[in-house]
């Protein structure tokens, strides 16, 4: 039976087109002055590189000369000179000898026109990335580990799953659903294996994303917000010719949210359910109805921290827009009627409601499976 419901589903994403119609706009020719526009009708080739020796400095009123040791790409070990038309700070890179920086160039037999663009930042951010994997596993040993490959499953399955099925105008929600299913299966199986704590946080988390889903399905109808508001969208559809239909954006927006809240609520439904696998341990003479008023009273705790994370982290990420908005908007009724603004509630509460739901049906699921057990 669940063999056949996924094949239903994956064929349904495979066959179900988006982009029945075009967007009734045409697309926005400011954005052809875009960087990510401008970089992705480019002809230039990026490389990394260090500055070996600053000849002329970088001024606001003429560009600084530097020979640079190319590090990466098809020219690796090539000494070249290149040019800085950043201005000095704070909107520049440190031009002195050994500064990483990110160069491009025009490949015509050997690098011409060289340019320096910007400070290269992944030095800092591997040993970051290096600082959170040790933590993690010094932290939490070997399920540390289990749950960082699971971490890294994730996130390939958005990159070469999700991502290109929405490329290519395939139904952003089915593929959103079925990218959920799968990062549950794989989070939940590095972390639990096979036994109840895991069977019960997939049926919370599954019974939260399609609560999730039924909530989109509903309020994303009654607030008729299509997409378009996001930037993001807008670069999209300007790239891609405007050939994506008006649904297409809004399913786009509810895969979004259905993403999103997929992490809240395996991380809530693997809370509850480990909490009373540990109980039922310690305890295993508690009755199925002892179980479950603890379970809920965990369930309770998580489910208020959590939604507590949950709003923090995305007012967080809206406070320059709120910040903008505010000195514009008069009133708070104009506020929320802000489209982008009314998304990212919609994201809070609809979150909020998925995870507080899984957690609920993990404590019921775990409760009558440990009782069972015993």
């Amino acid at each position: 039976m669940k063999t056949s419901a996924l094949i239903i589903l994956i064929m349904a994403c495979r066959f179900s087109a988006a982009f029945a119609s075009g967007w009734a706009e045409m697309p926005d020719i400011e954005f052809h002055t875009h960087p990510l526009v401008e970089i992705s009708r480019s002809e230039r080739q990026f490389a990394r590189a260090k500055i070996e020796e600053v000849f002329r400095a970088a001024t606001y009123s003429e560009s600084g000369t530097l020979r640079v040791l190319v590090v990466s790409g098809p020219y690796t070990k090539k000494s070249v000179y290149a040019r800085n038309f950043l201005r000095p700070p704070p909107a520049a890179i440190r031009e002195r000898q050994g500064e990483s920086v990110l160069i491009s160039y025009y490949d015509r037999e050997g690098p011409q026109e060289v340019l320096i663009e910007e400070t290269d930042r992944t030095g800092g951010l591997l040993i970051l990335i290096l600082i959170f994997t040790g933590l993690v596993i010094i932290i939490c040993g070997k399920k540390g580990l289990k749950s960082l490959i699971a971490l890294t499953l994730s996130v390939l399955t958005v990159r070469f799953i999700f991502i290109p099925a929405v490329a290519a105008g395939y139904s952003p929600v089915s593929w959103a659903v079925l990218t959920s299913l799968i990062m549950v299966t794989v989070t939940m199986a590095a972390v639990g294996g096979r036994g109840i704590k895991s069977r019960a946080a997939v049926f919370g988390s599954l019974g939260g994303i399609a609560v999730s889903l039924a909530l989109c399905a509903v309020f994303f109808r009654l607030s008729e917000i299509s997409g378009f508001f996001i930037e993001e969208i807008q670069l999209f559809n300007y790239i891609t010719g405007g050939k994506y239909s008006t649904d297409f954006f809004s399913q786009f927006l509810k895969a979004i949210v259905i993403l999103g809240a997929s992490g809240v609520i395996m991380d809530a439904a693997i809370s509850v359910s480990s909490s009373m696998c540990e109980i039922k341990s310690k305890h295993p003479l508690l009755s199925r109805r002892r179980l479950y008023q603890s379970g809920r009273a965990v369930g309770g705790d998580v489910s208020s921290t959590m939604v507590n994370t949950l709003i923090s982290a995305y007012l967080g990420g809206m406070l320059g827009f709120i910040l903008v908005k505010y000195l514009q908007v008069g009133s708070l009724r104009q506020l929320l009627n802000i489209p982008f603004f009314h998304f990212e509630i919609y994201r809070m509460l609809i979150g909020a409601a998925g995870f507080s739901v899984a957690v609920w049906l993990s404590v019921w699921l775990c409760s009558r499976l440990l009782a069972s057990k015993h």
